[in-house]
């Protein structure tokens, strides 16, 4: 089975102030659809949902992200 790592903005950090009509549930339903949707196609997908933090970096870390994936990140994190 091919696999895949979806990183993305944790909803509940993400300003909606552009965006009333937008709330962080709203947002998790969607990703969850989404991920849904890509693993009935055949795919092994782990989601990892960060903050704008220095705690993001970590999180990628400890996942099974690809090591290239996890070393662009981590650079651009660190600027």
């Amino acid at each position: 089975m091919a696999s895949g790592f979806a990183l993305g903005l944790d909803p509940i950090v993400a300003d909606y102030t552009a965006m009333p009509n937008l709330t962080p549930e709203l947002v998790q339903s969607f990703i969850d659809d989404q991920l849904e949707r890509v693993r009935s196609l055949g795919y092994d997908v782990e989601s990892c949902l960060v903050d704008l933090g220095a705690t993001a970096t970590a999180k990628v870390a400890t996942r099974r992200a690809p090591r290239n994936l996890y070393q662009r990140y981590s650079a651009r994190a660190n600027r």
